[in-house]
Order: C-alpha cells, then structure tokens, then sequence
C-alpha cells in the first residue's frame, strides 16, 4: 500500500514538474521572440558570464538546503526509532522477571496501551507539539506497573533499574518528539530556495543561445530540474505531509503491531 503511494507520489511530482517546464519555455519562446532579440549585444555576453559565476552559488545553496531538510528528517526518524525501542525493551525485560507474573502482564499491557494511544491518539496532535492527554495517561499507567516489581530479589532489583532507565528514556523521547514534531521546515529557507530559482532560471533565459529550439531545450530542462530540487526539499524537510520522504501512522502503527505480536507470542510460549 505505502509502494503505490510512494509511486503515486513520484509520478504526481515529475508531471507537475513537466507542467511547469512546458508553461515556462511556452512562455520563453513568446519572450525569446519579442525581447531576446532586442536586448544589447553586451548585457546577453554579461547575462551569459553571470550565470556561470551564479550556476555555483546555486548548487551551494540547493546543497545546504537539502542538507539540513535531510537532517530533519532523519532526526525525527531517529527519535521515533529510539522510542519503539525503549517500547521492544521493555517489552523483552519482563521475561527476566523472577515471580513477577501479574507485573509482568501489567508491564505488558501498559507497552501495548501507549504505544496504541500514540498511534491513534497522539499522532495527529504532535503536529502542533500537544502531548495527549490518554497517552499521557498510559505512560503514567506504564511508570506505575514498573512500580510494582518486587526489587527484594536481587535479580528484580537489577531489572528495575533497567526498567526505570527505560522509562526516562522514553520520557526524554516523547519531549523531544513532540518538540520535533512542533518545529516547521524554516520558511526563510524555502523563501530563498524559490528565489535563488527564480534567479538561475532568468539567467538561463538570458544566456546567449542563437538557436531558440536550443534555448528552449536549455530553459525547460532547467525548470523542470528546478521544480523537482523545490518538491524534494519539501518532501524531506516536511515529514508529516504525504510523500516518499514520509514519517507517517503506518510506520508507527506497524511497529505497534510487533509489539503486540510478541505478546501474543510470549503468552502461546507461556501455555506450551
């Protein structure tokens, strides 16, 4: 299902791109043909020399740019995959309990609980960096049922501690998610992206190409080129918005999903 989205999507970016190219050298040709020609010998050779110059600030620029859009992204996919983790842990830690086995039933339920209450609940209100309130309920539930162990064995003493590092970890997460989550793509980076583009393409309108079938060849592989580079930054650097570079409910939800699955398996383990 998320392969046909991916592929939907990609094939929606390259034919709006197409788009653009087209209406651009459509309206290039009917600019080449009334201005081009009329322009100073002298200002074309200097258009000319200014692209090469502003051909390098431009892929500086897309490359810082993209840069930090990926750095977002992988941020927010590394907090979210250290946060299932803290969740798998947990999860395998209470198989190390010694008699432990209504503290372990209720560790496991509370793993399962947030990490529903996440999915369905908190999902779409981390967009605006808002904790919920029935997953803050279920992290509460979770902290309480590690509370119960009995540390006066010694080995539920060492588990303990590993259980309590795991839920300040996982404390620690949540904040930076909801954070993370609340923090938008920097406008003013966007803001220079289009207008670097809009510059680079106006230089090769103006490049000194006699042949206006070449120009026109050069502007719409420029444009489309353009529009694909400003699409891809705001696939990576938004990852809540549908697309390839996508941070969605399904990713969380088919992690969800295993943990669930591996309490199944442990109580059929358990009867056997």
């Amino acid at each position: 299902m998320k392969q046909h989205s991916n592929q939907y999507y990609i094939a929606r970016v390259i034919i709006i791109s197409a788009f653009v190219a087209i209406f651009v050298s459509w309206v290039g040709i009917f600019a080449y043909k009334s201005i081009y020609t009329e322009l100073p010998e002298d200002f074309i050779l200097f258009a000319t020399d200014f692209l090469l110059a502003y051909a390098v600030i431009y892929a500086v620029m897309v490359g810082f740019i993209i840069l930090i859009s990926f750095t977002r992204y992988q941020k927010f996919s590394d907090i979210i995959s250290q946060e299932l983790s803290c969740l798998g842990d947990m999860l395998d830690f209470t198989e190390y309990l010694s008699r432990q086995d209504a503290s372990k039933e209720q560790i496991k339920d509370g793993v399962k609980s947030y990490g529903i209450s996440v999915a369905n609940d908190e999902w779409s209100a981390m967009k605006n960096g808002q904790a919920h309130q029935i997953a803050t309920h279920h992290l509460k539930k979770l902290t309480d049922s590690i509370n119960s162990i009995d540390i006066t064995n010694n080995k539920n003493a060492i588990i303990f501690e590993l259980f309590v590092n795991k839920v300040a970890n996982l404390t620690t997460l949540r904040a930076a998610r909801l954070e993370e989550a609340k923090n938008s793509f920097p406008k003013l980076l966007t803001i220079t992206l289009y207008i670097v583009s809009v510059i680079f393409t106006l230089g090769i309108f103006l490049m000194f190409v006699p042949n206006i079938f070449v120009q026109t060849l050069f502007l719409s592989t420029s444009v489309f080129t353009t529009s694909l580079i400003i699409q891809l930054v705001s696939d990576i650097g938004n990852p809540y918005r549908s697309g390839v570079w996508h941070i969605s409910k399904t990713d969380y939800e088919s992690i969800k999903t295993s943990i669930v699955t591996q309490i199944s398996d442990v109580g059929e383990n358990k009867k056997t």
